[in-house]
């Protein structure tokens, strides 16, 4: 029986198989949240984002699939994990403009509202073939930490893009229709602590 994709135990310690099967579970909800936000009417309802200092919703999702390349599948050393010699040069990605619009050493959050992102087939291309191309990569490591380290870390930082999706929602002047549902962890059930009265 394959383990839950939502076990914290296995993003952890999970093989390649679990892994490309989550990684394409947290894309497609990544595109969730894209088509939600790019269903708003433009650009008033976006305003409210860029007044509460958050980045754009496409450029969340862009970085999210730029990172996925630029580690996984740009970086010739990716199956070292921490080891990899992180100045050495990269492939080129499959979007020439991909450095310049998605690294995010280059643009504060501000400045990311002033760029031209790409049309939404385009970037949903680039999530789709970054997407493609890390499960390649994927299928040809071997099934140890060091190999699955930065995949598990895509994993990782894409499951976190949805809290920034659902931030960025909470902030809206409005409700998002189609917005994917945020499962909050449950709390462990406990008894209450109890302390005696004391002064300091």
């Amino acid at each position: 029986m394959t383990p839950s994709l939502d076990d914290p135990a296995q993003a952890r310690h999970g093989g390649a198989d679990w892994l490309s099967l989550a990684l394409i579970d947290a894309r497609n909800h990544t595109l969730r949240w894209l088509a939600a936000f790019e269903a708003l009417p433009a650009p008033s309802a976006l305003a409210a984002l860029q007044q509460a200092g958050l980045p754009p919703p496409r450029w969340l999702a862009g970085h999210a699939a730029w990172w996925q390349e630029w580690w996984i599948v740009r970086n010739v050393e990716s199956a070292r994990g921490e080891a990899c010699d992180i100045a050495r040069p990269r492939l080129a990605s499959i979007d020439p403009g991909a450095d310049a619009l998605f690294d995010p050493t280059r643009h504060g959050v501000a400045a990311r509202w002033q760029l031209t992102l790409p049309a939404s087939e385009a970037l949903r291309q680039y999530l789709a073939g970054t997407l493609e191309a890390a499960l390649d990569a994927l299928s040809g490591v071997a099934d140890d930490d060091a190999a699955l380290y930065f995949h598990r870390l895509a994993l990782w930082r894409e499951d976190r893009l949805a809290e920034r999706f659902a931030e960025a929602a909470q902030a809206l002047d409005e409700p998002l229709p189609g917005a994917p549902r945020v499962a909050l962890p449950a709390r462990a059930a406990r008894e209450p602590l109890w302390w005696p009265a004391c002064r300091t």
